[in-house]
């Protein structure tokens, strides 16, 4: 029987050579269209695949700390696990407490375990990320630090920070005469908060809005501003505030948006307000918010699909696989109109 080459996969798809090429080779390309390659040359049996989808591996999934949020990563997990599973991967799991050196852990096991490869989520020091890369284990980062540079063996998955947001601050500045675009969290506490924060600042700009860093709310990694309401009354009171905030997630959303009741502010009435990572109390409480969601499965496919071309392509360039996202549209941007 003759066997499958690129040039039959491409013409069965209505695509070019160099695209499947590129796909089957580990190149940065979009998650669709490696989806449906792979697919694809799955079905037709194509050789080179065949023999990848038969060899197994023993996986280490490391958290940097432990995962609170747990809605959006425990189908990431067992999406992981799944995956191992049914390709006959060994799966290993280690939690960092608080204070703990991952690379201890890893620098202690490593002889008698023989990781072939590394995910690492909620992984953002780094220090130990430079330690974790010296072992020069094939890794993929789920969310890294902000300009996490240097060549190594590693990728980066990420979700869509840019794209839903961009869409709704179009949207509101078109609908309801937006004068300002602000931003609450820390942009240098992960590439994403930071991608998430450029897109206030991008948008503003398209729009040429001007962006008042002092309108902002942004305090180095400030969770416990968020955890303390009168802090956060006391900054609004104090503050001259934007029309719409895109807040970095779905916890500083609703904070804030309890403070911003308590300082004598509606929302959306008098302030607009965007989440990330809809999660379901954002849906519980009232206004519902206005957030970013992204299929946990869509997440724990790319990392797997990461995680396995890194291993066996180790020389390869590292690349971003971002994974798409979409906007759940609810009452935080309604477009009622502004108190007078």
């Amino acid at each position: 029987m003759k066997s499958v080459t690129i040039n039959d996969i491409a013409q069965e798809l209505g695509l070019s050579r160099n695209t499947v090429s590129k796909v089957l080779n580990g190149k940065a390309m979009p998650e669709k269209t490696k989806r449906l390659v792979l697919e694809k040359a799955k079905e037709m049996n194509y050789k080179q695949l065949a023999d990848e989808e038969h060899k197994h591996f023993r996986i280490l999934l490391l958290a940097g700390k432990p995962l609170t949020n747990y809605y959006f990563y425990i189908p990431v997990l067992r999406s992981i696990e799944n995956a191992c599973y049914e390709r006959g991967d060994q799966l290993f799991q280690h939690v960092c407490r608080d204070g703990e050196d991952a690379s201890i852990y890893l620098k202690e096991n490593i002889g008698s375990l023989r990781f072939d490869g590394i995910i690492c989520i909620e992984f953002f020091n780094r220090s130990m990320i430079k330690s974790i890369l010296s072992l020069n284990i094939s890794t993929v980062f789920l969310d890294a630090p902000v300009e996490m540079s240097g060549a190594g063996n590693f990728d980066i998955v990420l979700q869509d920070n840019y794209t839903p947001i961009e869409a709704e601050l179009n949207r509101l500045v078109e609908q309801c005469n937006i004068k300002s675009i602000g931003f609450v969290g820390d942009p240098s506490h992960c590439l994403s908060f930071r991608e998430r924060y450029e897109t206030v600042l991008i948008t503003s700009g398209l729009h040429d809005l001007p962006h008042r860093k002092d309108m902002d709310f942004i305090y180095p990694d400030g969770y416990s501003v968020f955890h303390n309401r009168y802090l956060m009354v006391r900054e609004i009171r104090a503050k001259t505030l934007c029309d719409v905030y895109v807040c970095a997630n779905d916890f500083i959303a609703r904070q804030f948006i309890n403070a911003l009741d308590v300082a004598g502010y509606s929302v959306p009435r008098d302030i607009k307000v965007i989440g990330f990572d809809y999660t379901p109390d954002s849906n519980a409480m009232k206004p519902t918010i206005t957030s970013v969601a992204v299929e946990p499965e869509s997440v724990a496919d790319a990392i797997i699909l990461a995680i396995r071309n890194r291993i066996l392509n180790p020389n390869l360039s590292k690349t971003l696989c971002v994974v798409h996202s979409n906007l759940a549209l609810k009452e935080s941007t309604s477009t009622e109109p502004k108190r007078r």
